[in-house]
């Protein structure tokens, strides 16, 4: 909680020096983050009004900026239940990842998208086929992290439709890559899947 804390406090101070500092891009992307740490800690009100303020503030930020924007503003608005704001906003940032040729940020928001869409939508084909999307794209630019975090959204979605082999199949997987690059953040979350498999 003390490092908690401190986070928000030097991201604070982010937000004023970029606002000093007169760089519509800087002040967006400061307040973006400091939404972000608000949210990671549960306050998901907090965090929408922050990612409000940062559009008052810059009304047409770059596009990486954007996405990143865009991106966390559609997790917050998931977690606070708004599901046609949350997909509009992650579709958003999908569609400009896309355009401006950005995989690694594709593969991510890929993943978000799935996890918004098994959260609201009773079908999780399309929640399937985007965490696919995901394991594909990350494979291919070679970032273990990402492709951790795309298996075990896929496994997860598997596992609940019943197609135990495949879910068995990518969460193995993804603890491979986890053990292997010591990538460990999801590992848990891997770990809580597999788990589920196995004992079905």
């Amino acid at each position: 909680r003390g490092r908690s804390a401190e986070t928000l406090q030097h991201l604070t101070a982010a937000v004023d020096w970029a606002q000093k500092s007169g760089n519509r891009d800087l002040v967006t992307a400061a307040y973006t983050r400091l939404a972000g740490a608000n949210h990671d800690l549960g306050d998901s009100t907090r965090a929408l009004d922050l990612l409000n303020r940062s559009v008052e503030t810059n009304p047409h930020p770059s596009d990486a900026v954007r996405l990143q924007y865009l991106t966390r503003r559609g997790m917050v608005e998931a977690d606070l239940h708004e599901a046609a704001p949350a997909r509009a906003d992650i579709s958003e940032a999908l569609a400009l990842a896309r355009r401006i040729g950005d995989r690694r940020s594709e593969a991510q928001v890929l993943i978000d998208l799935a996890r918004t869409c098994d959260r609201f939508d009773a079908d999780p084909a399309e929640a399937t086929s985007l965490a696919a999307q995901a394991v594909a794209i990350a494979k291919e630019i070679r970032v273990p992290v990402l492709e951790i975090g795309a298996r075990n959204q896929l496994g997860s979605l598997l596992r609940q439709s019943g197609n135990l082999g495949e879910a068995r199949t990518n969460l193995e997987a993804a603890l491979d890559l986890a053990t292997r690059f010591g990538e460990h953040r999801d590992e848990p979350y891997v770990l809580k899947n597999l788990g589920q498999v196995l004992s079905r």
